[in-house]
């Protein structure tokens, strides 16, 4: 739904609230469609929560043990932006591959292999990275806040008090700062996808920026 409604011009799902958008789909394609693209989403999901808490600890520690950066609130921003930026480059393509299928709300709809032999043969590796340069730059300023402002704060947190930081404000500050990163970059989220769905097609937009300007 989040999806139509980003996209919303591209499948002709304009001016629609998302109970709206959920009836139709559900009418219209059935259960099912809600999970469409689900395999690469749990690819995706999966894989970031990897690559992000273990790169941002390695890059911790490379910038300490090799450079001699003393822990603080810069390290833990720059960790997380290196990490988000690692996560977004390695899983693109998966990403890309969950919003095609989640999009397409044709009758007659392709298949995962299709998908991905359609965008091979028309623009080869470069079609799975349409949108990249813009998702590269939210996926480093979603990181930077989500897990490195959740590092710095609760570092400040705890250098300012007698004790570690409890659990309830561990949820409050986690739930604080994910609902900061992702309004933050919502908007280049929407950028991306748009994107995205050129690929394969008629480009409509010549880059992030033009793409910025026509919505």
């Amino acid at each position: 739904v989040k999806l139509l409604l980003q996209l919303q011009s591209s499948v002709k799902y304009e001016n629609l609230t998302a109970w709206q958008v959920f009836s139709k789909v559900y009418r219209e394609q059935g259960i099912t469609s809600f999970w469409r693209g689900n395999v690469p989403s749990m690819l995706r999901v999966s894989g970031t929560a990897a690559i992000n808490f273990t790169c941002m600890d390695y890059y911790k520690r490379i910038a300490t043990e090799r450079l001699g950066v003393k822990s603080g609130v810069m390290l833990s921003l720059a960790s997380g932006g290196l990490a988000g930026l690692t996560a977004t480059t390695t899983l693109y393509p998966v990403e890309f591959l969950r919003t095609r299928l989640a999009m397409d709300v044709n009758k007659n709809r392709v298949s995962m292999n299709e998908l991905m032999a359609h965008i091979w043969r028309t623009e080869g590796l470069f079609g799975f990275y349409h949108g990249f340069g813009i998702a590269a730059v939210g996926g480093v300023i979603y990181r930077i806040v989500l897990l490195g402002g959740y590092d710095a704060l609760k570092y400040k947190i705890n250098e300012r008090q007698d004790h570690s930081i409890t659990w309830g404000e561990r949820f409050v500050l986690a739930q604080g700062i994910s609902l900061t990163a992702a309004t933050t970059v919502y908007p280049i989220d929407s950028i991306r996808r748009r994107l995205m769905m050129q690929a394969g097609g008629v480009h409509i937009y010549r880059n992030s920026i033009h793409c910025a300007r026509e919505i």
